[in-house]
């Protein structure tokens, strides 16, 4: 028998699909996924590597965050419009 938090509800597979759903179908959406996918593993990455080679500070840690989170939002923004909405516009012609 599996436990509770493997089997989850279905609940809870409605509301990531309603999520999922947004993220796929809107600019903010992909802003928030891109922040998700590329932002913080690319942040946790920096700030591990800083702090192993003893350069970090706090200055470091605002100007890294401020930079990934500007550079996860352009992705997102250039991913939306050349690839998703084009894509999203040629479904609804149809």
């Amino acid at each position: 028998m599996h436990p509770n938090w493997i089997r989850g509800s279905p609940t809870d597979l409605c509301e990531w699909s309603e999520t999922m759903k947004w993220m796929a179908s809107s600019l903010s959406g992909h802003i928030v996924l891109s922040e998700i996918i590329f932002g913080l593993p690319m942040l946790a990455f920096f700030l591990y590597q800083d702090s192993w080679q003893g350069t970090l500070t706090v200055a470091w840690v605002a100007y890294l965050a401020t930079f990934i989170i500007a550079m996860s939002a352009a992705l997102g923004t250039l991913i939306w419009f050349t690839v998703s909405a084009p894509m999203i516009k040629g479904r609804k012609d149809k």
